[in-house]
């Protein structure tokens, strides 16, 4: 398994980045974790709200703890606890979930993008963010193994 800020290193976003190095196992082919995760990077579709990285993370936890029935509450109450989890954790660490916030800058918009480039906001912060967001990942998943 590759280390998600590798693969956002060579030019994914931090959704498909933390989706392909988590979820992988999950996907008959990777090509599949990439086109899904493509619209998330840039705090969804480069408009600087929920972090992809953030987002990459909820899908690879749906793949692990999600529901696929309405049967079972029980089931739906789980995954949402885990996931109300990760996003607390990811939050209290970085102050925040949407990229503006994290970054500092609205990248919605041409001067922000702008700036976050100028200042290599997306390679110094994206890349912490991606590396939190996975050890956060990996230690979520460890913990709920073993209990459920």
């Amino acid at each position: 398994m590759e280390k998600a800020s590798s693969v956002f290193n060579k030019g994914f976003n931090c959704a498909q980045s933390v989706l392909l190095s988590h979820g992988e196992a999950f996907f008959k082919d990777a090509g599949y974790a990439l086109k899904l995760a493509s619209g998330f990077g840039g705090g969804i579709c480069g408009r600087g709200h929920t972090c992809g990285a953030v987002t990459g993370a909820l899908m690879v936890l749906g793949l692990h703890f999600g529901y696929s029935s309405v049967e079972n509450p029980s089931e739906k109450e789980r995954a949402l606890r885990i996931k109300k989890e990760f996003l607390e954790t990811f939050e209290n660490r970085f102050n925040g979930l949407d990229c503006k916030q994290l970054l500092g800058a609205d990248i919605g918009t041409s001067e922000g993008r702008d700036y976050a480039r100028e200042n290599n906001l997306f390679e110094k912060t994206c890349s912490q963010l991606i590396d939190g967001a996975s050890e956060i990942l990996d230690g979520l998943i460890e913990k709920c193994k073993k209990i459920n």
